[in-house]
């Protein structure tokens, strides 16, 4: 392939005073990409040394790659998130491998990039049940509450995996063994008693104003369920857990 066509696939970029090419991803641990039927569109790197800034490159938008159209693994999830009816949703590369390597195979990942509606609209068509596998951080949490929301809008189930420890998926196999990792997945709580733990961790719902807080933090994702039954039986949960009337909710 010619340079300027390596340019085009986002492997190389131009260097300033236009004397030549230099490759995008050198020193990098490279993961291929690949579409729903296994052709590799694009690539992201991992810095393996500590001053390679950022820590994860990916390739740049282009005619084949296109990230909200792509979830990392999805060719070869499609047929464990058969057999097992749902789809686990994880944050890395790394995460899907490790679980892979452990003989989880139903998880996938955004490419390098929060979730958009696009990719949960590619996970539905294969799957009507999520569970949502983040890492347990500050920042994972806050990912969780937003793809519930997205994944709400959508009509899936969801279920809300959080591993102890601070483990992530691929920790957490590496270390306490896939069958663990199955166990807990198992137990995984609906999204609305993860969100519960949430509020009582985030308010005092002890009184009334943190009770006014929480209403105000669990009713949009409520709101959200497109099955009238179902937000009926939630919205008993939560009158339940403030200590409100059911018909107020």
């Amino acid at each position: 392939f010619g340079p300027e066509q390596l340019r085009d696939t986002g492997l190389v970029f131009e260097k300033d005073d236009g004397s030549g090419f230099v490759d995008r991803f050198r020193g990098r641990l490279m993961f291929p990409i690949q579409n729903e039927m296994g052709k590799i569109i694009g690539f992201a790197g991992r810095a393996l040394a500590e001053e390679q800034q950022p820590k994860y490159l990916n390739s740049p938008e282009t005619e084949l790659y296109h990230k909200s159209h792509v979830l990392y693994n999805l060719h070869r999830a499609r047929k464990p998130m058969r057999a097992q009816s749902h789809a686990i949703l994880v944050e890395g590369y790394m995460d899907v491998i490790g679980l892979w390597g452990g003989g989880v195979g139903e998880a996938v990942a955004s490419c390098g990039t929060a979730l958009v509606n696009q990719q949960v609209r590619i996970l539905h068509r294969h799957t009507d049940t999520v569970v949502v596998n983040f890492d347990p951080d500050t920042a994972g949490v806050t990912a969780t509450e937003r793809s519930i929301d997205m994944l709400l809008e959508e009509g899936l189930r969801i279920r809300v995996l959080g591993l102890p420890g601070g483990l992530d998926p691929d920790e957490f196999v590496q270390e306490r063994g896939a069958d663990a990792y199955r166990d807990l997945l198992g137990k995984a709580p609906r999204y609305f008693d993860w969100l519960a733990d949430r509020a009582r961790t985030r308010f005092d719902i002890r009184s009334a104003e943190g009770r006014v807080d929480a209403l105000k933090f669990l009713l949009p994702p409520i709101q959200r369920l497109p099955d009238k039954f179902e937000r009926i039986a939630v919205a008993n949960d939560l009158a339940h857990l403030l200590g409100l009337d059911a018909g107020l909710i």
